[in-house]
């Protein structure tokens, strides 16, 4: 992540706008800017952040959720991509980048961009679609855990996963078979409701 934002920073972000087609972006420039709304930028707000990061141009910007909140009580601090002119020359990864470089491909919503020449591991391989942790859990909770995903007929990562998408409320990252079964329990209460 750059230098300038930090996880606290974007834990409101709900969408990442490109203004640009980032296949074309090995790099930009992120940093944060406090702007009067929460989504969107109007003409003048886009003006004036290239105004204030002289010979920069606007290239893409964090949306906010609809109830984050503001700094300094009339602002919201939202991710902002950049690019100096002098930058789209230098693309080909023979200069220093600067420490807000990170690559387009890397961001998304609460996730902040990797610096270019950090690599994914030792042989510099695309990253997956998911990572992986380890956690230590009190026994009685692991054992809960192997019990349900035992008659749950599914994965201890699908318990896990299911878990922390419903906590982070971020039901699109839920597996599969747990939007089923909350699917199926909304169509037994649906059915429920209609035969009485």
């Amino acid at each position: 992540m750059g230098t300038t934002v930090s996880i606290k920073d974007i834990r409101y972000e709900a969408k990442i706008v490109w203004l640009e087609d980032i296949q074309q972006l090995p790099w930009v420039r992120e940093r944060l800017a406090d702007l009067r709304t929460r989504k969107n930028l109007s003409k003048t707000a886009k003006l004036n952040i290239e105004k204030q990061n002289e010979g920069e141009t606007l290239v893409g910007y964090a949306e906010l959720e609809d109830g984050a909140p503001t700094t300094a009580g009339k602002y919201f601090r939202r991710r902002i991509f950049t690019l100096k002119t002098s930058d789209r020359g230098q693309n080909n990864g023979s200069i220093e980048l600067p420490p807000e470089a990170v690559d387009p491909a890397s961001v998304a919503p609460r996730i902040g961009g990797r610096h270019p020449k950090t690599p994914f591991s030792q042989n510099a391989v695309p990253p997956p679609s998911s990572a992986q942790i380890a956690v230590r859990l009190p026994y009685n909770l692991y054992h809960q855990l192997n019990q349900h995903a035992k008659e749950a007929g599914i994965s201890k990562t699908d318990v896990v996963v299911a878990a922390l998408a419903k906590y982070f409320q971020v039901t699109d990252n839920m597996p599969l078979a747990e939007r089923l079964a909350q699917l199926e329990a909304r169509v037994a209460s649906l059915e429920q409701q209609r035969s009485l």
